[in-house]
């Protein structure tokens, strides 16, 4: 039997601990992530054809697509006041690109599959258990 990486666990994201709080990522090259980088560069696709789209914009578009589809949702992230801040793209696209230890964090996470796989065999012997049991 061959093993295949779980599209459902790529796509949903797992759950990791960073620095206090729970961040729920993605794999970065799954398909939801594909599909926010080609809709978010559509309108640029003329500027990119002619290599003239600028840095700043290209690392604008990057961590947007990050926000959308690799950094999935967060837990435990607090405002100044101490309150808890739910989880949006745009906030997400701040963080990610005014704290580069989460962008790191995040990128190493989305990038290693191997995180993917374990968490995959983890839910298939959950999985197993609750048919082998009940």
């Amino acid at each position: 039997m061959t093993y295949q990486l779980g599209q459902k666990v790529s796509d949903e994201g797992i759950w990791k601990d960073f620095s206090g709080a729970r961040l729920k990522i993605g794999r970065a090259g799954s398909v939801e992530f594909l599909r926010a980088v080609e809709s978010l560069e559509k309108p640029y696709r003329k500027k990119i054809a002619r290599d003239s789209l600028s840095v700043t914009v290209k690392r604008d578009l990057n961590l947007r697509a990050l926000a959308r589809a690799v950094l999935l949702d967060w837990d435990g992230v607090l405002d100044s006041e101490g309150k808890t801040i739910a989880y949006t793209e745009d906030l997400g696209t701040s963080a990610l690109g005014n704290d580069p230890d989460l962008l790191e964090f995040v990128m190493d996470i989305s990038l290693d599959n191997e995180n993917f796989a374990i968490e995959r065999v983890t839910d298939i012997a959950k999985k197993s258990s609750k048919r082998s049991t009940g």
